[in-house]
């Protein structure tokens, strides 16, 4: 065994005891005095999990566990010493559950079953006894009925997984577990204890590639990458030189990229294998082989112990080059605390323990390395990075990246913006459970909330779609993008909220937040934040704004007034702070609400156009004056469409009123 095989073994061995010996001791104040708890379900392994909660050893001789249904009762002395855990499973045939914790068969030590006693995978519950006496319990899944010694709902379990205690004191309610599965580390999002850095950021496509290439090409001893799609020729040329110089290259690759035809980035790893460095795969498209993650997505790089590489885009050729490609975020993150935490990651997931992840040999043997000359060439770009002194704080999916999403908006007073690929159906429907939704409080409390959402790839119209509902019922301003300067794909996940910024790999959707990994990062520094606010508002003007202003009605009203018509004009896009109002292409005229009155038009057909904050086209229409006196009407509002410039300019006498700004949340007309 090698020294790094040596090294996973001792972070997996740690890892796992880890989990039992730093639960803390929980509150042993029931009716029987028992320091035994549920620590550990596994409905898929039909087993269970009791911990020794107190500081001295017990027994569980007397005790029993039922679900409802069977029993099984200890019958035998059964020493558990102080903080120590007993696994108990129906069989130990082919039972990952038990092989890992030494686990005991129903019908060895005593343990007598009575009736049928079987975990249901999709809820059941657990009940320990001591004669008649509830000692603890607990249940998950779709599980509903009433249950002693239990409050409230049922906690939530992972198709596949099982659930670990996590709370220091027994509630005896869902908040004292974790939903995990085999393979999963469980870190916690702990936003007190951030890393201090000089944070690198860049954009793509901006950057040309540059920043990765030279954080990588200075390595000096490691590179290790974890990465959904790493298909550049000129990277991999690189990482080859690298190991030509002695510095270590690992690898781990999603092994399952959904779609395309991956043999040519199979060949350059392949190359890479036979320049000496090391390539694994983690999950394969084997329907029924266990996978800790849907996909491994994340997008990072760990160099030599103290810097850190994190992006939302993928190193295609096309992204680490001049070449047009993907709207993307990133940063070179330089800090031995945050790196040596993105490692522990890293070497936790290039395990081949948990059966999910194989050498690039083992999975292809017959693979031939990449058919053309591999040579690397710094791409020829004066773009540049600068660094700034910044705290971050590490983000993960799927352990904690949804609640950290919720404590990163909810935080922000002052504005929240994000740009994302996508808005998964989970989202979409902008229900409390929706970061749309975390942004439209944060809105009603007063920040300025703007979200971007690409169309370039939205055949069923659904992405569209949100961003109509987002502008229709919420007071986030909402815009499509469908490529921009320099790109096509807005690939983004990022967010902004007041002075701290969110970079990595994560969707907003429910695959991304809770079955990928992912990793994310959430950087404290204006200076880091001011630059990515240039990049999203440069992108917020050059927006497909029809869903903005398509199907909008201006209303008028016409009054006579001592021998005038005033005309009251209103368009139905209120909640911006600017309106500009340019009647019959004469000079503009702004006001800060949604209405605009005029009292010197003539009689006849008039043209009126509105550009409103916000949006790159304007709103236009027309209304009529008519030649005679009239009592007062209204007209039931004129249907507008998408002006493809402004109007030119000329000179016109308008007064602005005052009056109630209208409520944001105000649905428009739709055609």
């Amino acid at each position: 065994m090698n020294s790094r095989q040596i090294l996973a073994a001792v972070i997996f061995a740690s890892l796992l005891s880890l989990a039992i010996a730093a639960f803390p001791d929980a509150d042993t104040s029931d009716a029987a005095g028992s320091p035994f708890k549920f620590y550990e379900v596994s409905p898929e392994n039909n087993g269970f999990t009791l911990k020794n909660c107190s500081e001295s050893p017990s027994n569980l001789k007397g005790l029993a566990v039922t679900d409802g249904e069977g029993t099984l009762t200890f019958t035998e002395s059964l020493p558990v010493g102080a903080g120590s855990a007993v696994t108990v499973v129906k069989s130990k045939d082919g039972n990952w559950f038990s092989s890992e914790r030494d686990g005991i068969a129903i019908g060895e030590r005593g343990i007598v079953m009575t009736k049928t006693f079987t975990l249901a995978k999709t809820g059941d519950d657990l009940s320990l006894m001591d004669s008649k006496t509830v000692l603890d319990a607990v249940c998950y899944g779709n599980f509903s009925k009433d249950l002693a010694g239990w409050s409230g709902e049922a906690v939530k379990i992972r198709s596949g997984g099982f659930i670990v205690r996590i709370a220091s004191e027994d509630t005896d309610t869902g908040a004292d577990w974790l939903s995990t599965k085999r393979g999963y580390m469980n870190l916690p999002f702990e936003p007190d204890k951030p890393y201090d850095c000089v944070v690198y950021p860049f954009t793509f496509p901006e950057c040309d590639g540059i920043p990765i290439y030279d954080a990588i090409s200075g390595a000096g001893h490691s590179v290790n990458i974890s990465i959904y799609q790493l298909n550049s020729p000129n990277m991999i040329a690189l990482l080859c030189d690298l190991e030509k110089r002695g510095v270590e290259v690992r690898v781990l690759l999603e092994g399952a990229v959904l779609g395309g035809d991956r043999t040519e980035e199979y060949r350059l790893m392949k190359s890479l294998t036979d320049a000496g460095g090391e390539v694994r795969l983690i999950n394969d498209s084997l329907a029924g082989n266990y996978e800790r993650y849907s996909y491994v997505h994340n997008k990072y790089a760990v160099i030599d112990g103290d810097k850190t590489v994190i992006t939302s885009e993928n190193w295609t050729g096309a992204n680490l080059s001049t070449a047009k490609c993907n709207r993307g975020w990133g940063a070179v993150i330089h800090g031995a605390g945050y790196a040596q935490y993105m490692t522990t990651v890293f070497e936790h997931d290039y395990l081949t323990t948990f059966d999910d992840v194989k050498t690039l040999a083992d999975t292809y043997p017959d693979l031939k390395p990449y058919a053309k000359t591999l040579s690397y060439a710094r791409p020829d770009s004066t773009y540049t990075v600068t660094g700034h002194n910044a705290s971050v704080i590490p983000v993960l999916s799927p352990y904690t990246s949804y609640s950290a999403m919720k404590y990163f908006i909810d935080g922000a007073s002052k504005r929240v913006y994000a740009e994302q690929m996508d808005l998964g159906a989970t989202f979409s429907n902008l229900k409390d459970n929706s970061p749309v939704s975390w942004m439209n409080d944060a809105a009603k409390r007063g920040a300025d909330c703007r979200f971007i959402l690409d169309i370039t790839i939205d055949p069923d119209k659904s992405n569209k779609n949100a961003v109509d509902a987002i502008n229709g019922t919420t007071k986030v301003k909402a815009a499509t993008i469908k490529g921009g300067e320099g790109f096509g794909l807005t690939h983004n996940k990022g967010v902004i909220a007041d002075d701290r910024v969110w970079v990595g790999s994560i969707n907003w959707t429910d695959n991304s937040f809770n079955n990928n990994r992912e990793t994310a990062v959430i950087i404290s520094s204006k200076e880091v934040t001011d630059f990515y606010l240039a990049i999203y508002m440069k992108d917020w003007k050059s927006n497909s704004t029809a869903v903005e202003t398509e199907g909008c009605s201006i209303s008028h009203t016409v009054t006579p007034f001592e021998g005038k018509k005033i005309v009251n004009l209103s368009v139905d896009c209120p909640g911006r702070s600017s309106y500009v109002w340019t009647i019959d292409g004469s000079e503009p005229v702004k006001t800060d609400i949604n209405e605009l009155v005029l009292n010197n038009l003539g009689p006849g057909k008039h043209t009126v156009s509105v550009t409103v904050e916000d949006f790159a086209k304007p709103v236009t229409g027309t209304f009529e004056i008519p030649a005679d006196p009239e009592p007062p009407k209204e007209d039931g509002g004129i249907t507008v469409a998408l002006a493809a410039a402004a109007l030119a300019v000329g000179g016109i006498i308008a007064a602005a009123l005052k009056g109630k700004k209208g409520d944001s949340r105000h649905r428009r007309h739709r055609r």
